[in-house]
């Protein structure tokens, strides 16, 4: 990741340190930061607050950015600072839930022998489940092709998969 000061005269070389301590441990969490820019300027339309730091990031899928503006430098910086954590960490959690979504299927195949199975969801994706993901007191050896059902999704490098699989109720 690669931070990047546009205009930090204001600030102190300690300020810039603790100011890139805490941007790099934000990445850690989740290593999606490619890039944070990070400027100062004086704002010509806040009297009372003159100093406007703005922090922005091309975390994917959407940049996230805020500004924040106070009475001095330091004071804009660390509320900017807390305002692009919350940014990040929210967007963090959308992008979770929305990876965890639930959906309804049919089952299309059902390899018993191996543990596993195929649903295919009612949007058309095609994703498999493990024995570990029934629920309900299901089994693996019991469910038919055709068979309606719940299940929860995530995402993974290899496409999405059901890690819980449930009967959907009838209609």
């Amino acid at each position: 990741m690669e931070i990047r000061w546009h205009d930090a005269g204001p600030f102190s070389s300690a300020e810039r340190a603790l100011a890139e301590a805490r941007v790099r441990e934000l990445d850690r969490e989740a290593d999606d930061l490619a890039c944070v820019r990070i400027g100062a300027r004086l704002s010509l339309h806040h009297r009372q607050r003159p100093y406007e730091v703005a922090i922005e990031s091309d975390a994917a899928p959407n940049d996230t950015a805020v500004s924040r503006a106070a009475a001095d430098a330091r004071t804009a910086l660390f509320d900017a600072l807390d305002a692009f954590e919350w940014r990040v960490r929210r967007k963090r959690d959308r992008d979770r839930d929305e990876r965890h979504r639930a959906a309804q299927g049919v089952i299309d195949r059902v390899f018993a022998d191996d543990g596993y199975g195929l649903i295919v969801t009612d949007g058309g994706e095609v994703v498999t489940f493990h024995r570990s993901a029934l629920r309900g007191g299901i089994r693996l050896e019991a469910l038919d092709a055709g068979q309606r059902v719940r299940l929860d999704l995530e995402g993974g490098a290899d496409g999405s998969h059901a890690t819980r699989v449930a009967l959907a109720p009838a209609a």
